[in-house]
């Protein structure tokens, strides 16, 4: 895992396939999705929604956490709230086999 900033966000998800978790450091919510990513031995990112208000406005990131999900720059998913473990999964061998299509 390693932090993100409007800095080095879209250098970042543009030669990469990755997963950036949207989280508030105060929201339980947000520590049970951080670690419920750790416990899959998922490799992620993190963005504080709080240090970074601005520039997660400017993506559509209004409450955490959130899940987004990019191949080379392109979003493929994006989860809103906690989900559970098996929901995630689901949603990674799809995008993972091309059963899922990439979001507006």
């Amino acid at each position: 895992m390693a932090d993100l900033t409007p800095e080095t966000y879209a250098a970042h998800i543009q030669h990469h396939t990755t997963l950036v978790l949207f989280h508030k450091e105060w929201s339980a919510e947000s520590r049970q999705m951080h670690n419920l990513l750790e416990s899959l031995g998922l490799s992620f990112h993190v963005l504080s929604v709080e240090r970074h208000l601005d520039f997660c406005d400017g993506l559509g990131v209004y409450s955490a956490p959130q899940l987004f999900f990019y191949h080379l720059g392109e979003l493929r998913f994006r989860l809103r709230g906690l989900h559970p473990a098996p929901l995630l999964l689901q949603r990674l061998e799809a995008i993972s086999s091309g059963g899922l299509q990439a979001e507006s």
